[in-house]
């Protein structure tokens, strides 16, 4: 078990790891919930976990407790409400035998539900938050009203974690939070997630792993790789995942010429990505605005270059040693990007060992949680 770098082993409750906590399903926040829980109790923390749906495959620690709250309501906003009550509820049985030291609402920070602590006396994180997809003028009104409820939520906190600086218009009292405001990835499996151990030479297969869904920016793919396809007779694109646009990127790829080039590996296991990783020559994330862009650094881990667009979590972690960066919705700008390192085996190696020891120096657990702690020390001193 590792030393924590707090000054002594802490008593946590979570207000909200997810709204679907899971160690191997596909579910981003699920996932990403279950590494911050997993790894604070690998270094002896004692934590309490109020959980609203879970599907986990291995058992947890004997120092983590989940306790499920079943609700009833269905309606969105009393379903939030009828939540907060049972989570106060939980916290108050809880506390009479139990000294809490901090409580976390971890992404995504679901407006108002950690003001069921309010007064409880004990200090809230809440985060790690991430962008919100680009908003149209449709969503725009909804997430004024949800900007009303986060700014007294934000400003009862204790300290707010960003993963990324795209993340601040997430809080819509940025400018008045301060030092409360600190930037934290999340944090990644550097031993699931590592170089392959016979690199393959002259390997020129693309790989997306994501939703089959226009923003996530497939059809770019698609166009560019017709162009790529051209000049690298030996190039391949896979494409992992499924979704709403599933039918319609299945149906455009059958008219290229390259047709034949183009490979459907359909929902992958989380636990099985990290091979799709290491069989690929470089990982292509073309969504029009990525909140955060976890495949990104798991790629990296496994010591592979990534080409991403400059909007989003990707524009600040994916560093230009490591990659390339081009306009969201320009296919030709990510065919040039595909171009130049297809070309090159050596600039490949290079960009991989990059962002394998980047990963490593910035993502890896380790590093990740003792930055956590580090924060949750200073709220606590306060």
């Amino acid at each position: 078990m590792s030393e924590p770098s707090a000054s002594r082993l802490l008593t946590i409750f979570v207000i909200h790891p997810s709204q679907f906590l899971t160690d191997f399903r596909g579910h981003g926040d699920g996932l990403t919930a279950f590494g911050f829980i997993s790894q604070l109790a690998r270094r002896g923390h004692r934590l309490h976990v109020a959980v609203e749906a879970a599907d986990l495959r291995d058992p947890l620690p004997p120092n983590v407790t989940l306790h499920p709250i079943t609700l009833r309501t269905s309606w969105g906003p009393l379903r939030r409400i009828e939540y907060m009550l049972k989570v106060r509820a939980l916290f108050n049985r809880l506390r009479k035998h139990e000294r809490f030291d901090v409580a976390h609402q971890f992404n995504p920070v679901y407006s108002g539900l950690s003001l069921a602590l309010l007064g409880s006396g004990i200090p809230i994180v809440l985060g790690t938050y991430i962008p919100e997809w680009p908003n149209g003028a449709a969503r725009a009104l909804r997430g004024f009203a949800k900007a009303l409820v986060a700014a007294p939520q934000q400003a009862a906190a204790a300290a707010l974690l960003l993963t990324t600086p795209a993340a601040r218009p997430r809080l819509p009292l940025a400018r008045m939070l301060g030092r409360k405001i600190h930037y934290l990835g999340n944090g990644i499996d550097i031993d699931r997630f590592r170089p392959g151990d016979k690199p393959a030479p002259g390997d020129q297969t693309i790989l997306f792993l994501a939703q089959l869904a226009r923003k996530k920016g497939v059809f770019t793919l698609l166009d560019a790789f017709a162009q790529v396809a051209l000049r690298f007779p030996a190039a391949q694109l896979w494409i992992a995942g499924d979704g709403v646009d599933g039918v319609a990127v299945r149906r455009q790829a059958q008219t290229m010429e390259a047709a034949d080039r183009v490979r459907f590996f359909g929902a992958l296991e989380h636990s099985a990505t990290s091979q799709f990783y290491r069989e690929s020559a470089v990982y292509c994330m073309p969504s029009f605005g990525e909140p955060y862009g976890m495949t990104a650094l798991e790629a990296m881990a496994c010591a592979k270059p990534v080409i991403a667009t400059n909007t989003g979590g990707p524009r600040y972690l994916v560093p230009e040693a490591g990659g390339r960066h081009v306009p969201p919705g320009d296919s030709a700008a990510l065919a040039g990007a595909l171009e130049e390192i297809l070309a090159s085996e050596p600039l490949r190696a290079e960009m991989g060992r990059y962002n394998r020891a980047y990963i490593e120096r910035e993502f890896a657990w380790d590093r990740v949680i003792e930055r956590l702690e580090t924060i949750y020390g200073a709220v606590i001193a306060k």
